[in-house]
C-alpha cells in the first residue's frame, strides 16, 4: 500500500466540491478500496464522545453531512466502507443514517481496521486510546449539555410545530389502508423508522419500486407509498408524476416550489433541465439547505465560499445570473437559475452533472 496517505489529488474544477479530509477506504494502486482486517487481532472500541470528537473533526460534526465529494456522514465514510461493515441495512447511506447508526457502524470500522482508519482525526480524537463500549441508549456529558441548551427553545419549537403537527394528525386520519403521503425532506430511511416498517427502507422501496422508480433516493412530494407492503408501487400523485413537478404559478415555499419557480424562469430564457435533473444535484450540494455554505475547500480558501442549493460561487453566480431573479446567491430560485445557466453552458444541462461541477 502507499504510504502517502488515503487521498488522490482530484483534478482542480471550476466550482470544486472537495473537502480536506481522511477516507474511511484504505488505498491500493491509488484506488480507493475496502480491504478486510489484516493485523494482531485487538479489539477496539470508543465512548460516543471520543466519536464526536471524530466527527467534529471529519465534518465539524455535521452527521448528515454530504458535500458530493464521495464520503458521506458524520464520519465520512465512503460508500464502498459503509456497504461492507453494515451500514445499508441502517440506509442507503452514512449522511440517511442517524448518529447511533454511524456509530455502530464505525465501531465495525474501528474493530477491523483500527484508528488508522482515520489517521488524522483519529489521532486527534484520542481514538483507540480507549476501550470504552459506545453507549447508544443513553446521552454523554456533551450530548446532555447540548439538550441543556436547545431545551430554552423548546417551547417556541413546540409552538411552531403545533400546526405542522395538527396537519400531519389530519393527513394520517384521511390515509387509509397503510399508505403514506410523502412531504419535502422525506427519505425512505426516515418514513420506514417512523412507521416501524418491517424489513426497513430496503422492503419500503421493493414494496413502492414501481412509484419510485430506479433511484431509492428520489421520492416525489404527493406520492403515496404503501407501508404494509400489500399495495406494490404505492400510487402517483392524482394526474402522475408529471403533475408534481408542473408549474402553477402559486409556488409553495419549500424545495418544491423552488424547483418549479425556477423552471419556469428557465423555460422563459431557454435554459435546459428537468425537475428530477435539477432535485437530484441539490439534494447532492446542500441537501435542501437554501443556506449551507462550504467553508472548509478549496473555494473558501480562496476567498470564495460555495454557497445556496446548487453551491455555486460569487463570481460564477455574478456571470450566469438570469435577470428577473433575485441578486443574491442564496436565493433559492436564483441560485438554482444561475447553476442551471452555468451547468448547460458547461456541460449541455444540469441533467448530465452527476457529480461535483
Amino acid at each position: 500500500m502507499s504510504g502517502r496517505g488515503r487521498h488522490r489529488r482530484q483534478p482542480e474544477r471550476r466550482i470544486s466540491r472537495r473537502v480536506s479530509r481522511t477516507s474511511l477506504a484504505l488505498t491500493a494502486g491509488g484506488a480507493g478500496i475496502a480491504l478486510p482486517f489484516i493485523g494482531t487481532g485487538t479489539a477496539h472500541a470508543a465512548s460516543v464522545d471520543t466519536w464526536d470528537k471524530v466527527a467534529q473533526c471529519e465534518s465539524t460534526g455535521n452527521w448528515s453531512i454530504n458535500s458530493g465529494n464521495g464520503y458521506y456522514g458524520g464520519l465520512q465514510f465512503s460508500q464502498s466502507t459503509w456497504s461492507a461493515n453494515g451500514g445499508t441495512e441502517y440506509a442507503p447511506r452514512a449522511d440517511q443514517a442517524t448518529k447511533e447508526e454511524q456509530i455502530r457502524v464505525a465501531e465495525k470500522v474501528l474493530d477491523s481496521q483500527g484508528p488508522g482508519a482515520w489517521p488524522s482525526c483519529g489521532a486527534k480524537a484520542g481514538l483507540g486510546q480507549d476501550s470504552a463500549e459506545p453507549d447508544l441508549s443513553g446521552d454523554s456529558g456533551e450530548q446532555a449539555a447540548a439538550k441543556k441548551d436547545e431545551s430554552k427553545d423548546s417551547e417556541k419549537a413546540a409552538k411552531d410545530s403545533e400546526k405542522s403537527e395538527k396537519k400531519d394528525e389530519k393527513k394520517d386520519k384521511a390515509e387509509s389502508g397503510g399508505k403514506y403521503t410523502v412531504v419535502p425532506g422525506d427519505t425512505l430511511s426516515a418514513i420506514a423508522r417512523d412507521h416501524d416498517t418491517e424489513g426497513g427502507w430496503k422492503a419500503l422501496y421493493e414494496a413502492n419500486r414501481k412509484t419510485i422508480g430506479d433511484d431509492a433516493d428520489l421520492i416525489r412530494p404527493g406520492q403515496k407509498l404503501g407501508l404494509d407492503g400489500e399495495r406494490k408501487g404505492g400510487e402517483q400523485p392524482q394526474g402522475g408524476a408529471e403533475a408534481s413537478q408542473s408549474s402553477s404559478g402559486n409556488y409553495a415555499n419549500n424545495l418544491d416550489g423552488w424547483i418549479r419557480e425556477a423552471m419556469d424562469v428557465m423555460r422563459q430564457h431557454n435554459i435546459p433541465g428537468s425537475y428530477d435533473g435539477i432535485k437530484r444535484n441539490i439534494i447532492r450540494e446542500s441537501g435542501g439547505n437554501p443556506d449551507a455554505v462550504n467553508n472548509w475547500d478549496i473555494n473558501a480558501q480562496n476567498g470564495t465560499p460555495s454557497k445556496g442549493l446548487l453551491q455555486t460561487i460569487q463570481p460564477t453566480f455574478d456571470a450566469y445570473h438570469v435577470a428577473g431573479t433575485a441578486d443574491s446567491m442564496t436565493d433559492p430560485v436564483a441560485n438554482i437559475v444561475a447553476a442551471c445557466n452555468y451547468a448547460a453552458d458547461k456541460y449541455g444541462s444540469i441533467d448530465n452533472v452527476n457529480g461535483p461541477y
